[in-house]
Parts: structure tokens; C-alpha cells; sequence
């Protein structure tokens, strides 16, 4: 069981403030036998080390890196309940100002920055989405990604994407023969390796809570690539978890932006300019898709010859690193002609309007 170590403030300063009196007393006892000029000296060496210490109390803490969690829990639609979730520090036993929002697949989800390496946490005020441990968890820097299903599955899954496009997935349950399925297996059921209990389940485990044998740990790694990945994990191969898919984003290294016109008028040269961050240090990768006899691109020049028809729709895509932007142009080989359109209505209280 993983308990909390805590030293009272109080103590230490007790202890500082008797070293500085018991200092006091024997410069007083030896005072008498120095010279003047050595008592001085003395003197003006404990006015400097009074100012340069504080009371313990008011020493702030040492500001480190911040620590970016995700905390994702299964809803479903119309789901009101995450309006109402609170999530607990159990060390500090303080409530955390977050506030869950429900996504597009009816998942609830949060993510925020703390300056904690490691963080027991419990979510109340949701029912049957129990974790491995009741309604707590555990959140590190390397597992910060969480998720929390079902009772159909009282589990707790650690997602932990690399911008070389592999997923780590670690779920810890007390059920057996744990399988993982999503789009980056064509939702084949793929058996997770199961590992004995040990320094992985003792980090995992929440304060308050024991790493029995009855709970259990599963991990396995898939090559997915950059993007967004929809998965469920499953008891066996055929015991799904229940309501809807999960997700997971795999980010790249660099992040790249595209810009340059949307409508290529008359033929010839038409630039673009993609923008890599952080800074490339290679060659960013220009295509024209679908590909069109008469279009290429060169370096971000786009090219169009004579024979391209008129009103031609493509896509101008820039890649690096395992990035890509793309922007929708159309072709014309002239200037469209505009035209104005005036539209007449009438309105119930007589007002006419233009």
C-alpha cells in the first residue's frame, strides 16, 4: 500500500531556530576572550547569515516542469453526468478545478497541467464507469493518458502515443486474457501480453489502494501512425467493451501550415509557402492529388500548362516529418465572370427590404 510521507513544517523550523540560539550562546561565552576586531567580524557574519535565511515557512517550492494529463471517461448521448464529475488529489486530499467536456463520440474529456511527476486521483459523481481500483488512479509523466470504460470491464487503460506513430497501451484489470481492436488492426482482436505483478503495478497503483495478484497487467504496442485511431478493448475475443469506440491522436515531431491562393487563375506559375515547425532540416515533399496530366509542382511552385481544362479542382499538399497540410484550388483559365444577383422579398409587416 503506497502511503503518504509528510514532515511538518513546524519541526524543521524548530530545529533551525534552536541551532541559531545555541549559535548565539556560545558566541556569547567566547566574545569575551576574542579580540575587538575578531568580535566584529563575527558580529557582521551573523547579520548576513540572518538576512540570507528565511523562516522555514515562507521558502516557496522550487517551480518545476509542467506535466500535461488526460483524464478520458465513457458517456453516451445526452449524457449529463460529466457536468458533475470531481476529481480528488489523494495525497493533498484537494479537489482539482477541471472541468470535463463531452466530445463527438459521447466520451468525456479533460486534459491539465500540473506541476506533480505523479498524481493519485479519485472521479466521483458517475455511475458503473468503475476503474481497476473503485473510482481511483494513478497518472504519471510517462502514463498520462487514461481511460476509464464500462463495468463491463472495471478497468483502467493508459494510452501513450509517439510521434514515430506507435501506441503503448497498458490496461490494468482483474479480468484475464485482455485484447485490444481499432482502426490500426482492421479491429482484428489482438491478445494483450499479460506481466507479472511488480514495479509497474506498485507505480500504478492510486494511495490508499493495494497491488494485489488479483489485478493484473496487460501491455501491448501497435504501429499506427499519425492521426486519430479509434480502439475498444475486449475480455477474450469476443467480449467487447461496451458503448462507443475510444480515441487516441498520434501527433507528429513538426507541425506544418500551408498557405497560397485558392483560386490558380491563367496559366503558368502559382506559389505556395508551407511553414514547418520546429525547423526542418530536410526536404518538404510537394504533390498534387488527385495527380492531373498538365499540373506538378515544384518546391511549392505550382505549374499549369495550356491543356489543363478550364474550372479544374485539385488539392496542393505539403508533407514533412509525418505531417501534412493540404489546400483545396481551383483552375480557371480565365478570370469567372462575376455576377450580381439581387433578391426582392416581401415582408408580413409591409416592410420591403433589399
Amino acid at each position: 500500500m503506497k502511503e503518504k510521507l509528510f514532515v511538518p513544517k513546524k519541526s524543521i523550523a524548530s530545529k533551525l531556530i534552536a541551532s541559531v540560539l545555541s549559535f548565539i550562546m556560545i558566541f556569547n561565552i567566547f566574545a569575551a576572550v576574542l579580540p575587538v576586531s575578531a568580535v566584529a567580524q563575527l558580529s557582521d557574519d551573523l547579520e548576513i547569515t540572518e538576512e540570507i535565511v528565511p523562516d522555514v515557512e515562507d521558502i516557496e517550492p522550487l517551480s518545476g516542469s509542467l506535466f500535461t494529463y488526460t483524464i478520458n471517461v465513457i458517456g453516451w448521448y445526452g449524457d449529463g453526468t460529466g457536468t458533475g464529475f470531481t476529481l480528488t488529489d489523494l495525497e493533498s486530499n484537494e479537489q482539482l478545478d477541471v472541468n470535463f467536456i463531452q466530445e463527438s463520440n459521447y466520451w468525456w474529456h479533460v486534459s491539465f497541467e500540473s506541476e506533480a511527476a505523479e498524481l493519485s486521483l479519485d472521479l466521483q459523481g458517475f455511475a458503473n464507469r468503475p476503474t481497476a481500483f473503485g473510482t481511483s488512479f494513478v497518472l504519471t509523466s510517462e502514463f498520462s493518458n487514461v481511460y476509464i470504460f464500462w463495468d463491463d470491464m472495471s478497468s483502467t487503460l493508459y494510452a501513450a502515443p509517439s510521434p514515430d506513430g506507435t501506441i503503448d497501451f497498458t490496461v490494468i484489470t482483474e479480468g484475464q486474457n485482455i485484447h485490444l481492436a481499432g482502426t490500426f488492426n482492421s479491429w482484428t482482436p489482438t491478445p494483450m501480453t499479460h506481466h507479472a505483478n511488480g514495479g509497474l503495478l506498485e507505480l500504478l497503483t492510486p494511495i490508499g489502494e493495494q497491488a494485489v495478484p488479483t489485478r493484473r497487467i496487460y501491455t501491448t504496442t501497435v504501429a499506427a501512425g499519425v492521426g486519430v485511431h479509434e480502439f475498444k478493448m475486449l475480455l477474450g475475443s469476443t467480449g467487447w467493451a461496451g458503448g462507443t469506440n475510444a480515441t487516441v491522436t498520434v501527433r507528429p515531431t513538426f507541425e506544418i501550415s500551408l498557405t497560397g491562393p485558392t483560386n490558380l487563375i491563367g496559366v503558368g506559375n502559382h506559389t505556395f509557402t508551407a511553414a514547418v515547425a520546429p525547423a526542418p532540416v530536410g526536404t518538404i515533399v510537394w504533390a498534387i492529388n488527385p495527380a492531373i496530366s498538365g499540373i506538378s509542382v515544384v518546391d511549392g511552385v505550382v505549374t499549369i500548362a495550356e491543356t489543363v481544362p478550364n474550372d479544374t479542382a485539385f488539392t496542393v499538399t505539403a508533407s514533412y516529418g509525418g505531417a501534412t497540410a493540404e489546400r483545396a484550388v481551383r483552375f480557371f483559365q480565365t478570370q469567372p465572370e462575376v455576377v450580381t444577383l439581387t433578391i426582392n422579398y416581401f415582408r408580413h409587416d409591409q416592410n420591403y427590404a433589399r
